[in-house]
């Protein structure tokens, strides 16, 4: 099974095992190579796989989150600014060249809409391909031009997972992107939330959404 979608080069290859099992090899693009096993899913998918809730959590005890990155325009950016102050904050950790995080932005951009009066703040912290800081700022202005996004984004770091792990230290592990994070007015993270369920996956999406918007509901009740 191959896959090439502009920005994405996957091969798997598998192997079926004399147990009903499958094993086999991965390779992204020419640089990253697992090798992987699989068995038949035995009742609702949803209890199958990782409960995005749980894949990750803070290495700060307090569950206190801050940070400090450049604006594409190179100027810092810490949630201790004055915008950020007695808000609700949604963190989205995503990538410009990551379909999922395409259709993550597509939604936060209607929260931004929709809560953005009644004090929701959002803030994107993008992980690019070069590490290049000018190339990778005017990626993300592509990208924040399609979306018509609003919201501040930063350059946090490269789209490799265990340097987005260094650059973002306040969760032990960036395991997907994206990841969203949930905070107070205080800093206190609230939800952490790995991946994206997109508008194709029907139910889990509509799920998704009542969850983040029930979230933002309930921390802003709280303020």
């Amino acid at each position: 099974l191959s896959c090439f979608d502009g920005g994405h080069a996957f091969l798997f290859h598998a192997q079926l095992q004399p147990d009903g099992t499958l094993a086999g090899s991965f390779w992204s693009r020419d640089t990253y190579h697992a090798t992987w096993t699989a068995r038949r899913a035995s009742g609702d998918a949803d209890t199958e796989m990782p409960d995005p809730l749980r894949m990750v959590t803070l290495t700060n005890r307090a569950g206190r989150l801050r940070f400090r990155f450049p604006d594409l325009d190179g100027r810092p950016v810490s949630l201790a600014d004055e915008r950020f102050q007695n808000k609700v904050v949604l963190v989205n950790l995503f990538g410009s060249w990551c379909p999922n995080c395409n259709d993550a932005t597509a939604y936060l951009v209607e929260l931004d809409e929709r809560f953005r009066e009644r004090g929701l703040s959002i803030v994107g912290l993008a992980f690019e391909m070069t590490g290049d800081f000018a190339r990778d700022a005017e990626q993300v202005r592509v990208y924040r031009d399609y979306h018509g996004i609003e919201y501040p984004l930063l350059i946090a770091g490269t789209a490799d997972k265990t340097a987005a792990s260094k650059a973002f230290p306040l969760i032990e592990r960036v395991k997907s992107f994206p990841t969203t994070i949930f905070m107070d007015g205080d800093g206190n993270v609230h939800m952490v939330y790995s991946g994206f369920s997109g508008p194709a996956t029907g139910e889990a999406y509509t799920r998704l959404q009542t969850l983040f918007e029930s979230t933002i509901e309930e921390i802003l009740g709280d303020e």
